[in-house]
């Protein structure tokens, strides 16, 4: 649990940030005493008491605190709010944060409805955190749409996206044609559409030219792949990675283990030679993904995609 020092001037600032930033009622809804990120509670006791009243309290009890001095820069939003705007509000109007306060209330209760009202269809779109199903997206109206794509951003803990952002991604991602492999960059993750739902993922490195040598019996893969592992019997190699292993013969040739592959393969004893993209597309793998299973390599044979398919000789 995290406890915060938040009071209610604080929250006056935040809804003016959210308010320039245009966003709508999950931004201006601002604080809550009590929510929830990354699944840590934070609680705010003092979102109730204005700076003032905190101030005088600790004199009173001859408690000390720590100034900022980055707090006296106006280059930066908040603290322009805090030292140039607002105390020309608080003296026009006294209880102006007090007012803050109820609007910036009124948009989280007016946001819980939303949410609510489509909660039922929701879970229809989304029954994996990291997924959004597409089926009957197209009828929706526009605002149903983005309030559902909100939900859906909100419930994966990401920063809420501008409407423009929001309008791009239903256009140029979710309506875009059929055999394209679209993507939207959203701060470090990437929102990705395949077979009529949007997947949500980390930004990836390119490991299509990476080729790592397998000289020990474990061997540490790029971009938070974990290990591949190998064990060695009398005829056999059986190699592991995650949940997967694959059963390989052995061999004299140097091994090694890599990640792009373009051609055609003979993945079944009974079937032709297929091009690589069509078995993936019947594996139901996803195109980010393809690159990302490590490739047993013989020499410069491939042998197995671990944990997919082998490669049988062709006769």
């Amino acid at each position: 649990m995290l406890v915060t020092a938040h009071h209610l001037n604080d929250q006056t600032e935040t809804f003016f940030l959210a308010l320039k930033r245009g966003s709508g009622l999950q931004g201006l809804g601002a604080m809550q005493q009590q929510s929830v990120l990354f699944g840590m509670p934070i609680l705010r006791p003092l979102l109730g008491f204005t700076r003032t009243q905190l101030e005088n309290y600790a004199q009173k009890e001859k408690l000390n605190w720590i100034t900022d001095e980055s707090n006296e820069d106006n280059r930066y939003d908040r603290n322009f709010l805090r030292n140039e705007i607002l105390p020309k509000l608080r003296e026009r109007w006294a209880h102006f944060d007090l007012a803050v306060q109820r609007s910036a209330q009124h948009c989280f209760e007016q946001q819980q409805l939303i949410n609510d009202l489509l909660s039922e269809i929701f879970t229809e779109h989304c029954q994996i955190k990291n997924q959004f199903k597409l089926c009957q997206f197209r009828k929706y109206s526009l605002a149903k749409q983005t309030a559902l794509l909100r939900m859906w951003l909100a419930k994966n803990q990401l920063e809420m996206p501008s409407k423009r952002q929001l309008t791009q991604l239903i256009n140029d991602v979710i309506f875009a044609k059929e055999e394209a492999n679209p993507q939207f960059q959203l701060v470090n993750k990437v929102i990705r559409r395949y077979q009529d739902s949007l997947y949500l993922t980390k930004r990836f490195s390119d490991l299509t030219k990476c080729c790592l040598k397998l000289e020990q019996n474990t061997l540490n893969l790029p971009d938070d792949l974990g290990n591949l592992s190998v064990q060695e019997n009398e005829h056999n190699l059986i190699f592991y990675w995650q949940d997967y292993s694959v059963t390989l013969e052995k061999t004299n040739l140097p091994i090694s283990i890599r990640f792009g592959y373009s051609g055609k393969v003979k993945h079944h004893p009974k079937r032709p030679r297929e091009d690589i993209k069509k078995i993936w597309q019947e594996l139901s793998v996803p195109p980010w993904e393809r690159n990302r299973i490590p490739l047993i390599f013989y020499g410069d044979k491939l042998k197995s995609a671990v944990g997919f398919f082998r490669v049988f000789d062709a006769f």
